[in-house]
């Protein structure tokens, strides 16, 4: 899951494992219930933020803006103008 967290991997794993031993002695089913929902929502949000850093890179590379297919147009007028 944290293999592309920005901070790195490293740091990651250092955050989960001290979240859960800070919540190891938690006895209360209430808690241990409110406990585990907010990891759910937080794999969540990870999971929201890698899929938006994969749109962000794909529309990037793979998009075409206007300036692009402006550029394209002219080298087809240019080609053919040459024919």
């Amino acid at each position: 899951m944290g293999k592309d967290y920005p901070a790195g991997y490293d740091f990651f794993i250092k955050k989960l494992r001290s979240a859960f031993r800070n919540r190891s002695t938690m006895t209360d089913p209430v808690e241990i219930e409110k406990a585990i929902g907010f990891g759910d929502f937080i794999k969540k949000e990870l999971i929201a933020l890698y899929s938006l850093k994969k749109y962000r890179y794909l529309k990037q590379n793979y998009s075409i803006n206007e300036n692009k297919f402006d550029e394209i147009e002219r080298t087809i007028q240019s080609i053919e103008s040459k024919v």
